[in-house]
């Protein structure tokens, strides 16, 4: 079987001096590519799961769930000195992520803080690939089964279906995290408003990830309109 690998610079990856709420649409980092697979050009579209909308376009779906990279964030300093505590750290640290990916995992011992999702929640779904595929093509879904990780698609169930709930996009103030117990799982997220910090968690046994997961997004919902 031969292959081809398509690569595809999306408004996200071109406009690199305007912020990404200016805009004023989701999904900047993978319309182009989803065109493309919807036109028939590609058969399986690659995408980090974090960045992609909450809702896809109809005749397309993310049936494949590839094993999660570590999600946790982290800190590397420019002082060449690792740390331990965010009490530490220098003024002038940049965050990063997904530094295993790129090779560059030596890094985070040698100048890195990695925060764990106790002291800060990562992105919903972040660690995580999207195989992403024309709904009803068996033979590309039959060719990627094998690379499909349930406790993962698990994970992206709870995550996502915070993310759709809460209507967060690239540059809410959010996170969320999927802890997996054997057949049982806590869901925790946060949303910050202008005026308030908000986190919440809760368990729920396998299955039900999806369904707890907007559960909880609708709690802090229901707080955030306490606010006003």
């Amino acid at each position: 079987m031969r292959t081809e690998i398509r690569v595809i610079k999306t408004q996200g990856d071109l406009v690199q001096d305007k912020p990404l709420q200016e805009f004023g649409t989701k999904g900047v980092f993978v319309q182009e590519i989803e065109q493309a697979l919807l036109r028939g050009e590609i058969d399986l579209a690659v995408h980090s799961l974090k960045d992609m909308p909450a809702e896809q376009p109809e005749g397309l779906e993310m049936a494949i769930t590839p094993r999660r990279e570590d999600p946790r964030d982290v800190i590397i300093t420019f002082g060449g000195q690792p740390y331990r505590q965010l009490a530490d750290m220098p003024a002038g640290s940049v965050m990063a992520a997904g530094l295993n990916r790129l090779g560059m995992g030596d890094l985070i011992a040698r100048q890195g803080l990695l925060l764990e999702p106790e002291q800060m929640l990562p992105a919903p779904a972040q660690g995580i690939l999207g195989l992403e595929t024309r709904v009803g093509d068996k033979r590309t879904l039959e060719l990627l089964q094998p690379l499909h990780h349930l406790p993962s698609h698990r994970q992206a169930q709870a995550e996502r279906a915070f993310l759709r709930c809460i209507e967060g996009g690239c540059h809410a103030p959010m996170g969320a995290f999927c802890r997996l117990l054997g057949d049982k799982f806590e869901i925790e997220g946060f949303f910050q408003t202008e005026r308030q910090f908000y986190r919440q968690s809760l368990c729920g046994k396998e299955g039900q990830e999806a369904a707890y997961g907007q559960r909880l997004a609708e709690i802090i919902k229901e707080m955030i309109a306490h606010e006003c």
